[in-house]
């Protein structure tokens, strides 16, 4: 992909209307829509497009989806997770585990890992002392051979086994603040863009902000005090947007909730 900035807010003509846009998470897609949709806030419109997001997940979902062939949908994470739990809870080194539940979080990441760097785990080699290593490569030839037996495919290898394939079509691909190059994902690009896909890079422009600290005295007269300022803020730019980022706010939505009523 070549780094340029290929979407800026407010850029609702053809060409962004071909485009996709895929950002790292859900999170992201929020905020990036926030963005995008800033020259509308701002002149108050009441209803515009939809900016054309996806996060890369579900990107790479459609994706296998129309060019997945016969494999069938990747198992979720759950369900990956359950298999390496069945593959550890099966293998000789159990007894010795404190823990299989981490230990197959750790295999599933080390897995993924690999997958990311183009290196498969049957080409590994351990080292005698490497015993650590050892097991975990035993425990990929079983995850490997439960998958083929049933014909599955998870996650880690969708982006691999897509860039084997005939991605066809046209159209512009937009990768927003997907600040995380690997082997893999470059290889999906470059396939892409040899069938006729436009690929770009960008980044959300970089903002100067000025940053004050205040002495309070305790989390919910932060609370009260960030309230007050975003509604002051609110007063003198009523179409402005303001987020307020608190910790825990799951443990604490009602006390929020609470204060903000009283705002």
């Amino acid at each position: 992909a070549t780094p340029r900035n290929g979407l800026m807010p407010g850029n609702t003509g053809a060409d962004s209307e071909r485009s996709t846009i895929v950002v790292a998470n859900a999170l992201a897609a929020q905020q990036w829509e926030m963005h995008l949709s800033a020259p509308q806030i701002a002149g108050r419109a009441t209803a515009w497009a939809t900016p054309p997001l996806a996060t890369y997940a579900a990107w790479l979902d459609g994706l296998w989806a129309d060019h997945g062939g016969d494999r069938g949908e990747p198992l979720t994470a759950g369900q990956s997770a359950a298999l390496w739990r069945r593959v550890l809870a099966e293998s000789s080194e159990s007894a010795e585990l404190i823990g299989q539940a981490g230990a197959a979080e750790w295999a599933a990441n080390a897995w993924q890992l690999l997958h990311r760097w183009r290196l498969d785990p049957a080409a590994q080699r351990a080292y005698p002392d490497q015993l650590d290593y050892r097991a975990f490569l035993s425990w990929c030839r079983s995850y490997r051979e439960r998958l083929e037996a049933q014909g599955w495919i998870d996650r880690a290898e969708l982006e691999g086994t897509l860039a084997t394939r005939a991605l066809g079509g046209k159209g512009h691909l937009v990768a927003a603040d997907l600040l995380e190059p690997y082997p893999t994902r470059a290889a999906l690009f470059a396939q892409l863009e040899a069938r006729g896909c436009t690929v770009t890079a960008t980044t959300a422009p970089f903002v100067a902000g000025t940053r004050r600290a205040a002495r309070l005295a305790d989390s919910t007269d932060e609370l009260r005090a960030a309230f007050a300022w975003a509604a002051r803020r609110l007063a003198e730019q009523p179409g402005a947007r303001v987020a307020i980022v608190v910790a825990d706010s799951a443990r604490r939505h009602g006390e929020i909730e609470r204060l903000v009523a009283t705002a």
